[in-house]
């Protein structure tokens, strides 16, 4: 800076609506930093269940049209069997979905709690300017001479 140039001067309610702005972008970045992958997990918990069941749908057809030769009692033993293990896909699919899906509301819960503490942080910095803004002299002191 050369001699003669003075640093700009910014009002009071500028600085304090530039901080709000910077405060307010950070807690956006920081939401959805946070909240990258929640999606994933809310897609698993909701379709791995029906996935099961497509799984058991599908094994009960296969297993419904195959010729059954033999007694009705067997027949219905056959079905019996084919029918359980159509079922594990159903028991699979809720043993995947159930953990992603309190994954996933516990991290949302944490995310809300966090979304909270920032709002929180921030409105306690901007009041903190204010007050402080509020108490500085509006002229600089002069010095004796």
């Amino acid at each position: 800076m050369g001699e003669g140039s003075a640093a700009p001067s910014f009002s009071d309610a500028w600085i304090i609506d530039y901080v709000n702005r910077v405060l307010a972008g950070s807690q956006r970045s920081i939401h959805a930093e946070m909240n990258r992958g929640l999606g994933v997990l809310a897609t698993v918990a909701s379709t791995a269940p029906l996935m099961g069941m497509l799984g058991t749908v599908i094994g009960i057809v296969h297993d419904g049209f195959r010729g059954c030769i033999g007694s009705r009692a067997m027949c219905m033993a056959a079905h019996a069997n084919g029918i359980s293990e159509a079922l594990m896909s159903t028991g699979l699919g809720l043993l995947v979905a159930l953990p992603a899906l309190w994954s996933f509301n516990y991290f949302t819960e944490r995310l809300e709690h966090l979304d909270l503490e920032v709002a929180n942080s921030s409105m306690e910095l901007t009041t903190y300017l204010v007050l402080r803004v509020s108490r500085l002299p509006t002229t600089p002191p002069t010095s004796p001479q």
